[in-house]
């Protein structure tokens, strides 16, 4: 059974400081687990960085990462790095063989000090 989870917010470095223990949780998470990205605009470095850090988890544990609904410079970057080809790419997630995780918002982020700095394993 997939786990999908919804990205409401972009993964940029202004956010990635805020969510690394969502993204450690999802790869500590032993079951597959699907990114609903249509509402990320834009990823940067660091959510790529992310990414592949739970990529690598999930490979380790013998389970998958995969994205669903990646577009505009998203789709480029991930298109141009090669990840999608490196990633299970679904296209549109799909809740019928699957369970839904809470939504990762850029409003449920904690608020950390502009100098505050949390290192991506």
């Amino acid at each position: 059974m997939n786990t999908i989870v919804k990205i409401d917010c972009d993964l940029v470095s202004a956010s990635m400081g805020r969510s690394v223990a969502f993204f450690e949780q999802l790869a500590a998470d032993p079951s597959d687990v699907v990114l609903d990205l249509r509402s990320v605009a834009t990823i940067d470095g660091s959510g790529l960085g992310a990414l592949m850090h739970v990529f690598k988890r999930k490979r380790a544990q013998g389970a998958n990462l995969s994205l669903a609904n990646v577009g505009g410079q998203p789709r480029r970057l991930l298109n141009e790095l090669k990840v999608l080809s490196l990633l299970e790419y679904t296209g549109d997630a799909s809740e019928t063989d699957s369970k839904r995780r809470p939504t990762l918002a850029a409003s449920a982020l904690p608020k950390l000090p502009a100098d505050t700095a949390l290192p991506m394993r």
